[in-house]
């Protein structure tokens, strides 16, 4: 299997902009999918006033964020966003000729928006920076130890159906980091994965991750085993 490039979903600072500052006025990218710490997201920008929002970007050495569209569409028009997101830290940027940008960028740090400012071309809300609530240590090994077989399990499971680009052996040890890689690999609504999204607690992350991770991987073993099944009864029908 290939390795999938997830990053540490450390908090880190870019130039003046800093984490200490909790309530903070942020560029806001509406899209169709749910943005975690350490995900990769690259991004095709081809619309004018993401030009500007990405440029404005680079040029601040600042992130935006990434909030799952509620209501609306991606491109051409407006979209309400949940109010959940994540920022989005630039790490490549590709320039065409015509002015597209091509660009790679992970996800840092939750936040809530607490205000939606439309007086620019491009969305910008007033966000609070979200942080986690620790959990006891001893614990959390224990839940991490589980989570990761359970994990492991759905890899292997899913590369018997189609191929997969992350080695079941080599996920993450650190809990967050591994619920939220986790959540990433989840073939899932992006309804459930912006609910987990909104999680603040650890223990609560880890809890949550189990009761999908379990009923996901029932899910895929029955499939499995009714699939071969009705195959058999569509070639008996035909």
């Amino acid at each position: 299997m290939k390795s999938f490039e997830y990053y540490n979903s450390e908090i880190t600072t870019v130039n003046k902009w800093t984490l200490s500052d909790y309530v903070i006025d942020l560029p806001l990218f509406p899209l169709n999918v749910v943005l975690f710490p350490g995900m990769p997201l690259p991004l095709h920008i081809f619309e004018e006033r993401y030009r500007l929002m990405i440029n404005e970007c680079i040029d601040a050495r600042q992130p935006f964020g990434v909030v799952l569209i509620k209501n609306g569409v991606e491109a051409g028009g407006d979209a309400e966003p949940h109010m959940v997101g994540c920022t989005a830290e630039i790490v490549n940027v590709q320039r065409l000729e015509d002015g597209r940008l091509y660009i790679n960028t992970v996800g840092r740090d939750r936040f809530k928006i607490h205000e939606l400012h439309h007086d620019k071309i491009y969305l910008h809300g007033t966000v609070e920076i979200l942080t986690m609530e620790e959990s006891d240590a001893m614990a959390m090994i224990k839940k991490t130890y589980s989570l990761r077989r359970l994990v492991r399990n759905y890899l292997h499971t899913i590369s018997s159906i189609a191929d997969t680009d992350i080695d079941p052996e080599k996920l993450p040890e650190e809990p967050m980091s591994l619920a939220y890689l986790g959540t990433i690999l989840l073939q899932v609504p992006t309804e459930i994965k912006q609910r987990i999204l909104h999680i603040n607690s650890v223990a609560e992350l880890m809890t949550e991750m189990h009761n999908v991770y379990n009923r996901e991987n029932a899910f895929l073993v029955e499939m499995l085993r009714v699939g071969p099944k009705m195959q058999a009864q569509n070639r008996n029908l035909n």
